[in-house]
C-alpha cells in the first residue's frame, strides 16, 4: 500500500473513496477501471467504435490487467476480420474494387505491458471454435475431409498455401518477430515476403510444382500480435522498407502499462455476451454495399483530410506508401465495424455499410496515422543485435565471401556487406582478407572457443 501511495497517489484516494461508499460491485469496478486508464493516459483507441458488449469487455479487461486497450482493440480488428473473412463476406466499395476484411494489425509494447494475455483475451472466441472444428473432425470425418484449420501460430508458405485452400485463415503470435524472422528459413534469398504480400492483397495463387499443384483464386490470411521495441525493427527487415510489406499492416505503440495491481476481475457474463457475439461472424454472409453518398464522402475525406497531410514536397517515400495503404485498410477498418454491429444486435442493413460505420472506420484510421511516427522509429532501427545475428549465422563457415553474403541475406549491395566485415573486424570477430580473386573480399572468422562462446565485447 505504500508502494502505491507513493506511484500513484491519486489512484489509491480513488480506490479507497469507492471501497468506502460502499457502491455495487459492477459501478465500483467501472469506477476503478476509469481511475486506471485515466491516471494513465492508457485509454488511447478509440473503443467507441465498438458495440457497447465489446466496449465493455476490451474496457473491464483493460483493468483487469493494469494494460493499454490498445493491447485487445487492435487485435481484435484482426480476429474479428478473420472470423467475417470464413463467413464469406465482403465489402462492394464500387463497381470495380472489393474489399474484404483481412487486417494486418501488430502492437509494440514492453515485456510485462500484458500482451500475452491481452490477445488471449480477445481470441478466445476463435480458438474455441478452432477447437470445435478439430474436435468435430476427429471424431466423425477424419477420413472424409482434411484437417480444418482457421487459426496459426507457426507455419510455412508452403504450408500456408495448402492451409488457405480451406478459405480465410487468422496467423496470431504474441511474438510477431518470430514471422518475419521464420522466413526464408529454409531458402536462399526473399520469396516468403513477396508471398505474403500477395496474400494481403488476395492475388490468385497457382502453383505448379511437380510435388504439389494448387490453385486458390482469394489468398486470404489476417495476421495480428506483439513486438517488444526491441525487436520491431524484424518487420522492415533490415530496412527494406520499400517491399510493401510493412505498409500494409496497422501498428500502434501504446504508452507503458501503469506499474499497480488494482482488484478487478472480468465477470463470466461479461465474457459469454462476448463469445456469444463475436461467435455470430462466423455465420454465412453475403456481399455488402457502399451507397453513392457514402462512397463520395469518403473520397473527399481521404483527398481533403488524409492525403494532404502527404502532399507537399520532401514527405518521405515511407510515409506516402503507408498513406496509400491506409485507405485500402479504412475499407477493411470498415467492413469489421459493420459486422461487429450487426452481431452485436445493432439496428443496420447487413447489406449496406453506412455513414456511421464509415465514419468510426476514420477514427480507427487517425489512431492509427496518429501513432505512425512513434512506430517508425522502431522500425527504423538497425540495432547491434544484426551484426551478431549474422555473425552467430555464419561463424561455423570459418570464411565466408561477399557474394555468399550477399545471396544468403537481404544485404545485396557490396559495400554495406563490408561494412558489417569492418564492424566484425573491429568487435574482434575475424579479420578481413583478399579473396581468390583481385577485386574479392572475404572475413575469416576466429577460431579461438572463447569467440565462439560470445563477442569479445560483451
Amino acid at each position: 500500500m505504500d508502494t502505491l501511495q507513493k506511484r500513484n497517489p491519486e489512484l489509491l484516494k480513488d480506490l479507497q473513496h469507492y471501497q468506502e461508499t460502499g457502491l455495487q460491485r459492477d459501478e465500483r469496478d467501472r469506477c476503478l477501471i476509469n481511475a486506471l486508464l485515466n491516471l494513465s493516459g492508457q485509454l488511447s483507441f478509440p473503443v467507441q467504435v465498438f458495440p457497447s458488449v465489446i466496449q465493455e469487455y476490451i474496457v473491464r479487461w483493460s483493468g483487469a490487467l493494469g494494460c493499454s486497450v490498445d493491447l485487445l482493440a487492435v487485435p481484435l480488428l484482426s480476429i474479428a476480420g478473420a472470423a467475417i473473412g470464413r463467413s464469406g463476406c465482403r465489402l462492394q466499395v464500387n463497381e470495380s474494387w472489393t474489399e474484404s476484411s483481412c487486417l494486418w494489425t501488430a502492437a509494440i509494447a514492453s515485456s510485462g505491458d500484458g500482451k500475452t494475455p491481452a490477445l488471449s483475451a480477445v481470441a478466445n472466441f476463435y480458438v474455441d471454435h478452432q477447437t470445435a472444428l478439430m474436435r468435430e473432425w476427429e471424431a466423425e470425418c477424419r477420413a472424409i475431409r482434411p484437417r480444418p484449420t482457421i487459426l496459426l501460430t507457426d507455419t510455412t508458405v508452403e504450408s500456408l498455401r495448402a492451409d488457405m485452400v480451406g478459405g480465410a485463415l487468422l496467423y496470431m503470435n504474441d511474438e510477431l518477430s518470430g514471422w518475419c524472422t521464420s522466413m526464408n528459413q529454409y531458402k536462399v534469398g526473399n520469396s516468403d515476403r513477396p508471398a505474403w504480400t500477395s496474400f494481403w492483397s488476395h492475388a490468385a495463387v497457382n502453383v505448379g510444382r511437380c510435388s504439389g499443384r494448387l490453385w486458390i483464386e482469394s489468398p486470404f490470411v489476417a495476421v495480428t500480435g506483439m513486438l517488444v521495441p526491441e525487436m520491431a525493427y524484424t518487420l522492415n527487415y533490415r530496412g527494406t522498407n520499400d517491399d510493401g510489406f510493412v505498409h500494409r499492416m496497422l501498428i500502434c505503440a501504446p504508452n507503458t502499462s501503469p506499474m499497480v495491481a488494482v482488484p478487478l476481475t472480468v465477470p463470466t457474463d461479461c465474457t459469454t455476451k462476448y463469445k456469444a457475439t463475436m461467435t455470430k461472424l462466423f455465420q454465412p454472409g453475403g456481399k455488402v454495399t457502399v451507397d453513392h453518398q457514402t462512397y463520395l464522402t469518403a473520397l473527399q475525406w481521404v483527398n481533403d483530410c488524409l492525403y494532404s497531410d502527404v502532399s507537399g514536397l520532401g514527405v518521405p517515400g515511407w510515409k506516402r506508401a503507408k498513406y496509400r495503404k491506409l485507405w485500402n485498410n479504412l475499407w477493411r477498418v470498415a467492413l469489421v465495424l459493420h459486422e461487429l454491429r450487426r452481431a452485436a444486435g445493432e439496428a443496420v442493413d447487413p447489406a449496406a455499410l453506412d455513414r456511421q460505420s464509415l465514419d468510426r472506420a476514420i477514427t480507427v484510421i487517425y489512431f492509427f496515422r496518429d501513432h505512425l511516427a512513434r512506430v517508425q522509429t522502431h522500425l527504423g532501427r538497425e540495432p547491434e543485435d544484426d551484426l551478431d545475428g549474422f555473425w552467430r549465422r555464419f561463424r561455423s563457415k570459418g570464411v565466408i565471401t561477399v557474394r555468399d553474403f550477399a545471396h544468403s541475406t537481404s544485404v545485396k549491395k557490396a559495400d554495406k556487406v563490408l561494412n558489417i566485415f569492418t564492424c566484425w573486424e573491429r568487435r574482434g570477430y575475424g579479420k578481413i582478407e583478399p579473396g581468390d580473386r583481385v577485386d574479392q573480399k572475404r572475413f575469416r572468422f576466429n577460431e579461438r572457443k572463447a569467440d565462439l562462446d560470445r563477442p569479445s565485447w560483451q
